[in-house]
């Protein structure tokens, strides 16, 4: 009798413990416009377990690059002379989420012609 309790007890404390990591993971802004000086910007990502961030774009750094949790993620754009995208991908082992930089020429404020 000993053996099926403590088998139900088992089973019952790893049915209590399912969590749904498909909806644990996000990142705002989701997209990011910035112009050719490039700049720094912070992200709040959301993520109920261990997390890694990578990109292909040498021009961009991220820091840090994991963690574990909810975290603020800066994302620091090196300066440039033509317009380009760059993904950064979040993943922690149980979904992604995708972050688009768009870096391009914007035109100054103080341009604006008065007629």
């Amino acid at each position: 009798m000993k053996n099926k309790f403590f088998i139900l007890l088992l089973l019952l404390s790893f049915s209590a413990c399912d969590i749904d990591y498909g909806v644990t993971i996000g990142c705002d802004p989701q997209t990011k416009e910035m112009g050719l000086a490039g700049g720094s910007f912070t992200v709040n990502f959301k993520s109920y377990v261990k997390w890694s961030a990578t990109t292909k774009a040498n021009w961009l750094t991220i820091d840090p690059e994991a963690g574990m949790s909810d975290t603020i993620v800066t994302v620091i754009v090196d300066s440039t002379s033509v317009s380009r995208k760059g993904t950064i991908t979040f993943d922690n082992g149980y979904a992604t989420t995708t972050l688009t930089i768009n870096q391009i020429y914007q035109e100054p404020e103080d341009s604006l012609q008065l007629e």
